[in-house]
């Protein structure tokens, strides 16, 4: 917008001078042409290529223009060349933004310096001394916004730390507190599976043992999501980010096969999330109300997104052809959060009982207005 802005002054002050080189006495000279057809291009390098380029190009047709033919100087003097200070120092302050190495900004330096020395030739020091305002001001104003930026990063790097640092303690005090519990818990309850006399002790030990490691997966999970901040930048969807969410599972014993087709895509990082929770609540309940099941997970990118999660296995206190459509009461406080989170995406989710055990199946769309 800026560049725009700066553009179409710049065109209208060539233009301008133009004008007044009309109106002035005697015929249109071939200079005065030459000279606004010089000024236009000079513009353009300025907005279209590289900005030391435009300094050097700039310098070069005002030196020019006031040391040029007729009737250049005379509207040097009227003050009608409103082009070059405000060219010129559009021109410099790109330059300074964008400089890269010392040897640009000492060429930069060289030309802007010379044709101060020619205004000063053909028009006294005085006139040299204000022509180098214009300059001196946007070069101030390009070091003390750059200065800003300088400020505000430093201060959004100090403030992403002190997060990080935030979340890091807060991870680890989740994990060193419920972490050693439910590991306890769990070597308890293996133990109790062990030692049982009766059937029914062992089977309660066995599924006491699978809550646990559930729960272990779980936290590990809500660990790894405290650590890592939030992001807005679309990311890509690939299976090998995917595959991270059964790696927990399958290492706490779950069997799980996982396929992903389509092409990888770039996501939002809120469908991105819920495409995992969508999987994690999946293998969730798939580990908590149907223990020693297979769950399936797939994958397909296309136009939109589809995750579909089953297991094999009937429903904890439900048959696998349980009559009716619509999640079970075990199922029904995730899946409620779930589904307003799939809807605010204008996305869709389907769970409801198979003849072989349970399945949840949600649609997303790749982009989202919310």
């Amino acid at each position: 917008m800026v560049r725009r802005v700066l553009v179409s002054v710049s065109v209208l002050a060539a233009l301008f001078s133009g004008a007044i080189g009309i109106i002035l006495p005697g015929p249109p000279s071939p200079a005065l042409i030459v000279g606004i057809v010089f000024q236009l291009s000079a513009t353009a390098l300025v907005a279209l290529a590289s900005p030391h380029l435009g300094v050097i190009a700039v310098t070069i047709v005002a030196a020019g223009m006031v040391a040029g033919p007729a009737p250049w100087p005379g509207l040097f003097d009227l003050g009608a060349t409103a082009w070059i200070p405000i060219t010129l120092a559009w021109s410099v302050v790109r330059a300074v933004e964008h400089a890269r190495t010392p040897l640009q900004l000492w060429l930069c330096g060289l030309f802007t310096i010379g044709y101060v020395g020619v205004v000063g030739t053909e028009r006294g020091p005085v006139q040299a001394a204000g022509s180098v305002l214009p300059i001196l001001g946007a070069v101030t104003i390009a070091y003390a916004l750059r200065l800003r930026r300088a400020r505000q990063d430093q201060l959004v790097a100090l403030d992403q730390a002190r997060r990080g640092s935030d979340r890091d303690r807060l991870a680890a005090q989740i994990h060193d507190t419920l972490g050693h519990h439910l590991t306890l818990m769990v070597l308890r309850a293996n133990s109790f599976a062990l030692t049982a006399n009766d059937p029914a002790g062992r089977e309660t030990g066995r599924q006491l043992a699978a809550f646990g490691t559930a729960a272990l997966a779980d936290l590990r999970g809500l660990v790894t999501a405290v650590r890592t901040p939030a992001s807005d930048t679309p990311q890509g969807m690939h299976a090998a980010a995917l595959e991270e969410l059964v790696a927990d599972g399958r290492a706490a014993g779950q069997r799980i096969t996982f396929t992903v087709s389509g092409e990888p895509a770039e996501f939002s990082p809120a469908i991105l999330r819920a495409v995992h929770r969508v999987i994690q609540e999946g293998l969730t309940n798939a580990r908590k109300h149907a223990p020693g099941s297979t769950a399936a997970v797939e994958v397909v990118i296309g136009d939109d997104v589809v995750v579909a999660v089953s297991n094999d296995g009937a429903v904890a206190g439900q048959s696998p052809a349980a009559a009716g459509d619509g999640e079970p009461s075990a199922h029904g406080t995730g899946l409620s959060a779930l589904r307003r989170r799939i809807e605010i995406l204008d996305g869709e989710l389907d769970a409801r009982p198979t003849a072989a055990g349970y399945a949840v199946r949600v649609r997303l769309p790749k982009r989202t207005e919310k």
